[in-house]
């Protein structure tokens, strides 16, 4: 093992560089002086080692966490879809106004949640390299009004002073 030592042998070992080699002969030609400088390397060699092993171990937990995240969305969009389809079955039946109210705002949480459990899947996409972007039409102003009207509802006390809030013409309260 390089830098270690070897207690058979008394001998250490060191991983080294040869950064010169120098000969001077006499007249004749014999070598009357040979030297050879090295470097010990063993310090940054083992600092490159252990960099590597950092870097595998990374990508391995990166790894690691894109596939939990794929999983769990995946388990995760399958009962909020079952509650997706149920809120679409009592879109069909009789209710008074405040329960439609409450049916839109169960409608408009689930398909909010429905898009970030979407959002992780893209995340994990993203970090796997296998993502594309696409361009889509919104509606922002719709987007306000479904914001608007869930922060209404919502059952903590919050700050409803914003009466009479108009965006593109549509008047949200």
């Amino acid at each position: 093992m390089p830098g270690g030592d070897s207690r058979r042998s008394g001998l250490r070992s060191f991983l080294v560089e040869q950064k010169l080699a120098l000969e001077i002969s006499d007249r004749s030609g014999s070598v009357s002086l040979s030297a050879l400088l090295f470097t010990d390397t063993t310090r940054s060699e083992r600092a490159r080692a252990a960099l590597q092993a950092a870097q595998e171990r990374a990508e391995h937990l990166a790894n690691l966490k894109s596939s939990f995240l794929a999983n769990m969305s995946h388990e995760l969009r399958t009962p909020m879809n079952g509650i997706l389809g149920m809120v679409q079955l009592l879109q069909e039946t009789r209710k008074d106004p405040e329960q439609q109210r409450y049916l839109d705002v169960i409608q408009t949480s689930g398909d909010a949640m429905l898009r970030i459990i979407n959002d992780i899947l893209d995340l994990s996409k993203m970090q796997a390299g296998r993502m594309s972007l696409e361009r889509a039409p919104f509606d922002l102003s719709a987007i306000v009004e479904g914001w608007w009207t869930f922060c209404m509802l919502r059952p903590r006390k919050i700050d409803r002073s914003f009466s009479g809030l108009r965006f593109a013409g549509a008047a949200l309260v």
